[in-house]
C-alpha cells in the first residue's frame, strides 16, 4: 500500500466538498426559511488566524459558515439572516439587531452565564433569583411541550 500524501487528502477533501454541496445549500435554504432560528459565532483558528464559525441552528437542522469576520461583513456573505423572516434568537451581538425584517429573541443560555457571572463576582442576589426565575421557566415550558 503506498504511503498516504498529502495531495490524497487534498483531493479527498475537495471530492467531499463537491459532494456535501448540495446538501449545504437544501440545509442553508430550510433554516433561511424557518419559523425560528438560533445564530451564534465563536472564535476559530484558520490557518493560525481567528476566524470566526457561524452557526445558525432549528430544531432538526445546523448550518455551519466560516467567515474571517464577526460582524455584518460576514452575516451578509453567509446570507440568511438578510433573508430571515422569522425569530432570530441570538445573543444580543449588535449586528445581529441590523436585520430588522425578522423578529429577535435574545438567548436564555447567554443570559444564564451572564448572570453566573454577576453572582459570582459581585454582591447582586437579584441575580440568583433571575437565574432560578429562568430555569424555572424553562422547565414549565418542556412540561406543556410533552402534554
Amino acid at each position: 500500500m503506498d504511503p498516504l500524501t498529502e495531495a490524497a487528502v487534498v483531493e479527498a477533501n475537495t471530492q467531499v466538498v463537491h459532494q456535501v454541496t448540495p446538501a449545504n445549500a437544501a440545509v442553508k435554504e430550510q433554516v433561511t426559511h424557518a419559523d425560528v432560528a438560533h445564530f451564534d459565532e465563536s472564535g476559530v483558528r484558520v490557518a493560525g488566524k481567528l476566524h470566526w464559525g457561524h452557526v445558525v441552528s432549528t430544531a432538526l437542522l445546523t448550518y455551519y459558515a466560516v467567515h474571517a469576520k464577526r460582524g455584518s461583513d460576514a452575516i451578509d456573505a453567509i446570507g440568511i439572516l438578510p433573508n430571515f423572516h422569522g425569530t432570530a434568537i441570538h445573543d444580543g451581538l449588535a449586528a445581529y439587531f441590523q436585520y430588522t425584517e425578522n423578529t429577535h429573541g435574545l438567548c436564555n443560555s447567554h443570559h444564564l452565564r451572564e448572570l453566573q457571572f454577576i453572582t459570582e463576582h459581585y454582591p447582586q442576589a437579584w441575580a440568583a433569583g433571575m437565574t432560578t426565575l429562568l430555569r424555572e421557566i424553562k422547565q414549565a415550558v418542556e412540561a406543556l411541550l410533552k402534554e
